[in-house]
């Protein structure tokens, strides 16, 4: 017992500790600073922060499923392909996407969890983001800090008040791979510090405050 409250603890003190840093980074930012944006084609500070808050309403929606699934007495066990998930290949007819999709489960067997989250915080390595994740340019300051805290407490309360075992759900995709429910709580973790390097090399770029919402398109890719 003692070992699985540890566990509790430590994955959602890692994501705690993540989002609070995330939230001190751009605390003292205006609306103006978090809607600049550093070149063309990249994202303002505000929309990595909805990017943010778009995958935490993804990983809530997987873990409330996984849940349900073991509240009914079902193998919690949620399986996402790469036409579900929005990935590019996901378009290829059924036919072929099949061996792919083997393929991809099986290297994602083959790679330790702990492996699989250091590259998840990886900013060097770049994927395409599915439209589900994409942001929402021009959000407002005070609401993109809400969702975020917001999002951080309903996970802490959904294992609390379930009274769910996120250890025996397993969540699986071809990007994220093979994970418990309090895997994916630590992916939101990396994924916020890989974020955060995001957001400094923004607010570091000299170009940014010049740019403005209509003078960019928004680059299609998690970066």
């Amino acid at each position: 017992m003692a070992t699985t409250v540890n566990r509790r603890d430590e994955a959602f003190n890692e994501l705690r500790a993540a989002r609070e840093d995330t939230l001190t980074l751009v605390a003292d930012l205006d609306q103006a600073r978090l809607d600049a944006v550093p070149e063309p084609g990249r994202w303002s500070i505000g929309e990595i922060l909805d990017h943010l808050v778009r995958t935490d309403e993804e990983f809530l929606s997987e873990i409330r499923r996984l849940a349900d699934k073991q509240r009914r007495g079902r193998t919690p066990f949620v399986y996402r392909s790469l036409r579900e998930i929005g990935a590019p290949l996901g378009s290829l007819p059924l036919p072929l996407r099949w061996p792919i999709e083997g393929t991809l489960a099986l290297w994602n067997a083959a790679i330790p969890p702990v492996l699989r989250r250091w590259a998840f915080g990886q900013r060097r390595l770049r994927a395409p983001a599915p439209q589900s994740l994409l942001p929402r340019p021009g959000r407002a300051a005070a609401k993109l800090a809400a969702d975020l805290r917001a999002s951080l407490e309903e996970l802490e309360s959904l294992e609390n008040t379930a009274g769910i075992d996120l250890d025996a759900a397993v969540y699986y995709s071809p990007v994220a791979g093979y994970n418990s429910g309090r895997g994916l709580i630590r992916l939101l973790a990396r994924h916020d510090r890989r974020h955060q390097e995001q957001i400094r090399e923004v607010l570091d770029a000299p170009s940014a405050m010049a740019m403005t919402l209509k003078d960019r398109t928004q680059e299609g890719t998690i970066d």
